[in-house]
C-alpha cells in the first residue's frame, strides 16, 4: 500500500552517514527492493511482486566493504540463484553496522503484518 516500508535494515555505527540504512530490503508498492546508500546515494531494484498470506524464504549475504569489492545478494525463494545482487561499496566507514529487524512503515498509516521465522543472523569469517 504506498510507497515506502521495510523490514530489514543495517545502520552505519558510525555518526560520519547519519541514521538512514546502509542496506534494506524493502516491500512496497507491492514488490520486494533491494536498498543500498551511503551518504544519500541510493540503489534500489526488484520487481517480484509480493503476494499476500504467502511465506516467503529470505536469505541476504552482504560483504561489508568500503571499497569496491563490497557485495549484496538477496535470495527470495530460490536459494541458489540470487533474485537482486549489487557490487561494490557497502559499508559507510571502518565501523560494522549494526541490524534492526522489524516493518518501518512511514508510507502508509495502515499497519500491515509481516511475521518471521526462523530469523537469523551469521558472521562467516
Amino acid at each position: 500500500t504506498g510507497w515506502g516500508a521495510h523490514c530489514v535494515q543495517a545502520h552505519p555505527a558510525g555518526s560520519n552517514f547519519g541514521g538512514s540504512a546502509t542496506v534494506a530490503i524493502y516491500h512496497s508498492e507491492g514488490k520486494f527492493s533491494l536498498m543500498r546508500n551511503l551518504g544519500g546515494s541510493n540503489f534500489f531494484t526488484g520487481t517480484k511482486p509480493i503476494e499476500s498470506n504467502k511465506w516467503y524464504h529470505i536469505r541476504l549475504f552482504v560483504k561489508w566493504s568500503t571499497g569496491t569489492d563490497g557485495l549484496i545478494s538477496l535470495y527470495i525463494d530460490d536459494m541458489v540463484n540470487p533474485y537482486v545482487t549489487y557490487k561494490g561499496r557497502t559499508q559507510a566507514d571502518n565501523s560494522l553496522p549494526y541490524w534492526k529487524c522489524g516493518q518501518n512503515n512511514w508510507g502508509s498509516s495502515q499497519g500491515i503484518p509481516i511475521l518471521y521465522d526462523n530469523f537469523t543472523i551469521f558472521s562467516r569469517k
